[in-house]
Formats: structure tokens, sequence, C-alpha cells
């Protein structure tokens, strides 16, 4: 019986065949495919330990390489390629890629070079769990219109899973004018750009950056000026974010509304994206177009639509999910009153221990969220 399961991913008939026939021993290739704009799909259905990817030269598979690294965590990447050279090796290790390989070395040492990678992942992965290190879910929350909810939403789940036992660490990537500092009511703390400028991405060093909130909560702050967002460059998000991921069950980001390269990044290193919505028209053409460009991306599938003040429009909540195309995620009912003290505050709408349907029905999607389930239904009115 093979122990390890193998999906290639080659343009060519000839290249797919060159390396089934490579791979074998313990190996058992469960398809052999092109890389099409479903694959992370086909990925999740068939389960694969490892994939062999034959790279063809273009930033498309090195792109699909880091979404398949960010999304199947436990998934060992192996790239063959024509003439891999020291910029090719870096490019493809910084994307999440164990071995790169020459067509001679994998026709000879595939086999070898897969069962060793994938035994390493399991020890490791093995090591994570004896040490309770963490492989956490990494969420974004964006959208491209200003002052839908997305940092109100951002801190309450965020709080509300801190609350559920989880660790959960929360990081403002606005970085120009981010206010989750406001919403958790800390006056002063350190931000990615201080991490950026002391290149202290190893967490041993990174820990000391994160403010720690009274619910739990870890996470960093914006910058207290716009100009010391030119400090943080794509790959300063990416690092930051990836030495959190093994501490924490969840890493949310909350993200500006655009598509700028350092938000880019972060939706990159994203399983999941919840998209903010208001029920209204401006924000719904906005929502259309940025699906579009998600799309483009590469990142649809992680998008999940968050709906909030809902109630508050003629526009109603089953209209909103005909029109994008999509089902919604989540549905929070519009209270302008309780946002509004909440936020001048500094007490998050989940631990306001007045009665407020937003907190409550925010602090049930985090204990579902744990399960896995859908209660969008329980935002309608």
């Amino acid at each position: 019986m093979s122990n390890f399961r193998l999906v290639i991913l080659a343009d060519t008939a000839q290249q797919r065949t060159a390396l089934s026939a490579a791979a074998q021993g313990d190996i058992e290739v469960v398809e052999s495919l092109s890389p099409t704009a479903d694959t992370l799909a086909r990925l999740a259905a068939l389960s694969p330990d490892a994939v062999v990817l034959w790279y063809d030269g273009s930033e498309r598979e090195l792109a699909l390489c880091e979404r398949i690294y960010v999304s199947k965590a436990c998934l060992s990447l192996v790239l063959v390629a024509d003439e891999p050279d020291a910029a090719l090796l870096s490019r493809a290790l910084s994307c999440g890629v164990s071995r790169v390989l020459s067509p001679a070395e994998a026709e000879g040492e595939l086999a070898k070079v897969v069962s060793h990678v994938v035994s390493r992942e399991r020890s490791r992965l093995a090591g994570v769990e004896d040490t309770g290190a963490r492989a956490s879910r990494v969420i974004s929350v964006f959208g491209t219109k200003g002052g839908t909810g997305k940092t109100m939403l951002s801190v309450n789940l965020a709080v509300a899973l801190a609350r559920l036992g989880q660790r959960v660490a929360l990081v403002d990537l606005d970085l120009q004018f981010g206010d989750v500092g406001i919403l958790l009511d800390i006056a002063k703390s350190d931000s990615i750009a201080d991490v950026a400028e002391e290149s202290a991405f190893d967490y041993s060093a990174l820990k000391s950056y994160l403010f720690t909130h009274r619910s739990g909560l870890m996470g960093l702050c914006a910058p207290p000026s716009p100009e010391y967002a030119e400090v943080v460059t794509p790959e300063h998000v990416k690092k930051t974010v990836r030495s959190l991921r093994p501490n924490f069950d969840f890493v949310l980001l909350d993200m500006p509304p655009s598509f700028h390269d350092n938000s880019i990044a972060g939706l990159e290193e994203s399983g999941e994206i919840y998209f903010l919505l208001n029920p209204d028209i401006s924000t719904l053409h906005n929502a259309r177009v940025s699906l579009g460009v998600l799309d483009s991306l590469g990142l649809s599938d992680r998008v999940k639509l968050v709906l909030n003040k809902n109630g508050g429009s003629s526009i109603k909540s089953n209209d909103i999910g005909r029109i994008l195309e999509r089902p919604l995620e989540l549905i929070i009912p519009n209270d302008q009153v309780c946002a509004l003290r909440a936020v001048n505050s500094g007490v998050p709408l989940v631990l306001d221990s007045r009665r407020n349907q937003m907190g409550k029905i925010i602090t049930a999607y985090a204990s579902k969220l744990l399960a896995g389930e859908n209660i969008a239904k329980k935002g309608r009115r």
C-alpha cells in the first residue's frame, strides 16, 4: 500500500508522463493534470500529501505555489524547473516550496525527495501538536469601501474568539488610518512598522511587540502616523503573518479599503477573506468590481460575504445574495447607537454588558465558527 499521495501539475502531457514515471516506490499518483483556475478546489477534493509542479517560467505558477502553501498548510510542494538558479530557488522557497529540482534530478530522485519532504512535514506537524504550537486560520476582514464596518467586525470577532479560549492575534494592516487601538482602548502600542524597522520577524522577537487586551487577545496596532506606512513592504506583511501562524489558533487581519500591494500580500496569506457589505447601491456596485479583482488574483474561492447594517435600507439581504451571486456568510443588524457607544467607550460590542443584538450575533458566530457552521440566518429579521 502506498504511503504518500501525490498530485502532479504540468502543462504538457509529456511532462506529466515523465513525472509520473519518476514517482515510484511508496508514492501513489492520485491525479496528473494541468494547472487551472480550479486547481485549489481540486486539491481540496483529492487531499494529497504532496504536489509536484513543473514550472514553466511564469510568475503565475509561483503565485499558485504560494496559494497552495497558504491554503493547504500540511501539504508539501516540490518544483521542477528546466533551469533552476539561485534567484528562482530564493523565490520558490519564499512561496512555500520545499525543494526545487531540474528535470534530470527529478528523473532519478523525485520519489526520494517527495518521501523526504512529506515525512519531514509529518514530523513537523507532530512536533507542533506535542509542543502546543498552532497551525492557525488566517482571516482577512476586507472591503474596498470605507465605513462598512471592517474594523468593528475584526475587533469583535477577535475578542469573541479569545473569550472562547482561543489564542488570537489581530493585526491592523490599515497602516495609515487604522482604528483597532481606538476600538480596544489601547492608548499606545507597537505596530508592524516597528517590527519591520527592527526586522523582528522571528516570533521570539515579534512577541515583544504585541499588545495584550484584557480579553486575552494579542496583536499589533496601526502606526501612530500615516508616513510610517511607507516602512512596511509586502514581504514584511507576509513574514509577520507567517511568524504568528504557528503560535495562534486564529490570526485576523484588519485590512485597508484598497488593493494596495501590502493589502494584496495580506489577502494572499489568508485562508479566508470576509468581504464587508452594506445594503446600499454604491457599496454593492463597488463590491461587484472588487469581487472581480479578487477573482483575477485567484482568491475568489476564499471570499465569504458579510452583510453589516442589515435592516437600515430597502435593499434586503436576499436581494444582495442574488445580485452578487454568492451566499451571505454572516448578517449583522443595523444598530448605530450600540456601534457608536462601543467606539466611544473603547469597549467592544461583545464585551458590553448591556443588551445589543450585534454583539450577540458576532459572539454566536464565533462559537459556530469553531464548529465550522454557517449562521447567516441568525442575522435576518
